[in-house]
């Protein structure tokens, strides 16, 4: 990874590198690169790997583990561009296949490539110099998730690094906590482009790493000419201490990886400065209450720069007082908000807990259901319309004022009404 002139880079004289692996194996240029087989594909990524982690005295690659049934399998298979296919346990010499993102819709796929990646690292290993160690994290053999340790030409396994996290980007703390406990190394630097990364690794930085001896730590963020190194270890002088505290609960409830988007990150932010500490300091942590749904509500509410209690009273207000151009547009009810906040509370336990023996909560209690093999997020099925809002029209174009309900109210029609205004032209309602 090429760093940009003038920023910011890692100076400590000790430093440890954490690889999320599947990160860099997907930014692999295949085409340009005119790579055919598999071998010269794992080639590429360990160049990119020993590149981002140039004078190390450790490297840590993070592998992911795919777990049939799991909130994240949902969000893989929703953010696949096309219908995966599977292909074999691969060597040297297997071609790569030609459809790229069949490919990697396939978790089987990346499962037998990391696979591979060890197998193949494993061959190589009297190659690595002995003032270097290498753990591999999430090494799947026999079923069963495991770490393996790279020094002086021998590979050892390091049970204390069993993977306890499906995703690396929960891992990759773990891996943090070992390097701080285990060696000397006072500067580490975390190669992820995942924003969760990022903020799970601040916050255990601030609650834990820094009083260990851990002096820096960096993020590698960006591709290509936008890449940077963060300093997260200076950012306690820069943002208040409440709200990095409570970041693990903003970033969940305004949408990461497993959630929803609700407001914007900007307008949560400068919300959390005037009330995090009353409305989110315990979220994520204690078990979850009733109070602490309600104080999540308030919060997202703020965010929407809004003064209504409840998300219900500002679709009350924003029907009445705002001109919006579908009745989609309005916030979310209260009732779908809880089991949004439920979803997010889910995800910030799993950060704040990750580098400590939990309980494994049950994504069932936690606004999810199960359909099929898969984890699916729970919806309503009521849309709680207000009170005075009037039964869709039922009109073809809304050409006669005095038989259409919405001409006849001066409102606008929505997506419910027959005529569909919003993606039609035959609407002849004026108010729309």
């Amino acid at each position: 990874m090429q760093t940009p002139p003038n920023s910011e880079t890692p100076q400590s004289p000790g430093k440890a590198t954490v690889i999320d692996f599947m990160a860099f194996a997907r930014k692999v240029p295949t085409k340009s690169l005119k790579l055919k087989t598999y071998e010269e594909l794992v080639r590429s990524i360990w160049i990119a790997i020993s590149q981002a982690s140039h004078k190390s005295e450790r490297i840590d690659i993070v592998f992911d583990v795919y777990n049939e049934k799991s909130v994240k399998g949902f969000e893989r298979t929703k953010r696949s561009r096309k219908q995966p296919v599977e292909y074999g346990a691969p060597n040297d010499n297997t071609p790569l296949p030609v459809d790229t993102d069949a490919f990697w819709a396939s978790s089987k796929n990346k499962e037998l490539l990391q696979a591979y990646f060890f197998e193949w690292i494993s061959r190589k290993k009297d190659s690595f110099t002995a003032s270097s160690i290498i753990y591999l994290g999430g090494v799947v053999i026999d079923g069963q998730p495991r770490c393996f340790a790279i020094q002086n030409g021998i590979v050892e396994e390091e049970p204390t690094l069993e993977p306890d996290h499906e995703e690396a980007d929960d891992r990759i703390l773990s891996h943090i906590s070992h390097i701080t406990l285990s060696s000397k190394v006072s500067n580490v630097v975390i190669c992820s482009t995942d924003t969760d990364v990022f903020v799970s690794a601040l916050y255990h930085y601030l609650q834990k790493w820094k009083s260990l001896g851990l002096k820096e730590l960096w993020i590698a963020f960006g591709v290509g000419k936008t890449s940077r190194y963060i300093p997260l270890h200076s950012f306690e002088d820069r943002v208040p201490l409440t709200v990095l505290t409570a970041l693990p609960a903003i970033h969940s409830l305004t949408g990461c990886d497993t959630t929803s988007k609700v407001s914007t990150k900007l307008a949560a932010l400068k919300t959390a400065e005037s009330c995090a500490e009353d409305l989110l300091l315990e979220f994520g942590k204690g078990p979850l209450n009733e109070d602490m749904e309600k104080k999540a509500e308030e919060f997202l509410v703020r965010a929407l720069a809004s003064s209504s209690a409840t998300m219900d009273k500002l679709r009350f207000h924003q029907f009445h007082h705002k001109k919006l151009q579908n009745f989609q547009d309005l916030a979310p009810t209260s009732r779908s908000i809880r089991l949004h906040i439920k979803r997010s509370y889910l995800q910030c336990y799993k950060w704040i807990h990750a580098l400590e023996p939990s309980e494994k909560l049950n994504p069932l209690d936690y606004g999810y259901v199960e359909e099929g093999d898969s984890l699916i997020p729970q919806v309503t099925d009521d849309p709680t319309f207000p009170e005075d809002f009037p039964k869709p029209c039922n009109c073809q174009t809304c050409f006669r004022e005095t038989v259409c309900p919405c001409r006849r109210l001066k409102l606008m029609c929505c997506d419910f009404c027959k005529c569909k205004s919003s993606v039609s032209d035959n609407c002849k309602n004026p108010h729309t």
